[in-house]
């Protein structure tokens, strides 16, 4: 990382760390992709603050987080954009929100010196980092669980339950052993109880099914960037939600309440987060006292409209198939008013 530090050695690099000082906006002009994440890289390593970097395009964001990662040897992560499920579709892969909450975990653990998203991903609402915080559990050895109550906890949070651990998001329990797989996990993990006390908890292979080493305690975070409130508050945000919408939206809406009042959990519920989670948050509410950096600021105009003129019409076409009842702007924000919050 020498040559990091001789990028911070220079006078544009000073200058920019001045107006970062400052909490001002800074341009950088002249510098090729590489020379960006350099830079970014840099500036994160002499600030001891995160970076993050919107591209236009998403493959721009994918590069730009691997270069930083080489660079600085680690604590990078790629944010991917978000695409809410509205349609009903059963058993669609969620790779990408679940790849998004393992990120945002990192960075709520600040575990992160650089994050790169595409200006879609920056747009997009998501679980306010409060709340993501409040729906996390820690468990240890010798913590006192109740299955019984972590299993509908885990199913509101987003986790599916399974006979057997298939991926992320998922968890089976067989007696006193449960099996769960946290976003953030790069392996299953395996809680074994003595009664109500937790006795061990240790990684473990999906095929072979053969125990790892024995992990000191387990983050559990939210499976689902719309998770449900207590299944009481989530009936009354719904049902409220229901009120003066027409007809299709509202069947679809009770067939929803009755899985929830019956302790399960709708395939998505995303169509419903203007009513569970109000305004949102956005990925820049995980990190502490981010450096923003807007790369091609052009690109990301043209992209930002060209990206609103699709939902526009996207979400135009579910209002009138009743599975929603509100605008894409309930689910994105406008560039512009991501930019002016951040």
């Amino acid at each position: 990382m020498q040559w990091l530090e001789m990028i911070a050695a220079t006078d544009a690099f000073a200058s920019v760390r001045q107006t970062v000082d400052r909490e001002g906006a800074a341009a950088l002009f002249g510098l090729d992709p590489v020379q960006r994440a350099a830079f970014a890289a840099a500036l994160a390593q002499d600030t001891g603050r995160p970076v993050v970097a919107v591209t236009p395009e998403e493959a721009q964001a994918i590069r730009f987080a691997e270069d930083a990662e080489l660079m600085l040897g680690g604590g990078c992560g790629y944010l991917p954009a978000r695409d809410f499920a509205l349609p009903d579709a059963s058993g669609v892969s969620r790779e990408g929100e679940h790849g998004r909450l393992s990120v945002l975990g990192r960075a709520a653990a600040g575990e992160l010196q650089l994050a790169a998203m595409s200006v879609d991903g920056f747009m997009a609402r998501t679980l306010p980092a409060a709340v993501f915080r409040k729906k996390s559990a820690e468990i240890k050895p010798g913590s006192v669980v109740n299955l019984q109550k972590l299993a509908l906890e885990l199913v509101a949070c987003g986790y599916r339950r399974t006979e057997t651990v298939e991926g992320r998001g998922t968890f089976a329990i067989r007696g006193g052993i449960l099996d769960l797989w946290p976003p953030a996990e790069q392996e299953p993990v395996r809680v074994e109880l003595w009664g109500d006390s937790v006795d061990s908890i240790n990684a473990f292979d999906v095929g072979t099914q053969r125990r790892g080493g024995p992990k000191k305690k387990l983050l559990i975070t939210p499976a689902a960037e719309v998770p449900l409130p207590g299944a009481g508050e989530a009936a009354e945000l719904l049902e409220q939600a229901g009120r003066g919408a027409d007809a299709a939206f509202k069947k679809l809406l009770q067939r929803d309440l009755e899985l929830i009042s019956g302790g399960a959990a709708p395939e998505s519920c995303d169509r419903y987060l203007p009513a569970l989670l109000g305004e949102g948050g956005s990925p820049l509410d995980y990190f502490k006292k981010p450096v923003l950096l807007f790369c091609e600021p052009a690109g990301l105009l043209a992209r930002s409209r060209e990206f609103a003129k699709m939902l526009e019409q996207e979400y135009r076409s579910y209002r009138q198939q009743g599975l929603t009842r509100w605008s894409w702007r309930d689910y994105y924000r406008p560039f512009q008013l991501a930019a002016e919050g951040a």
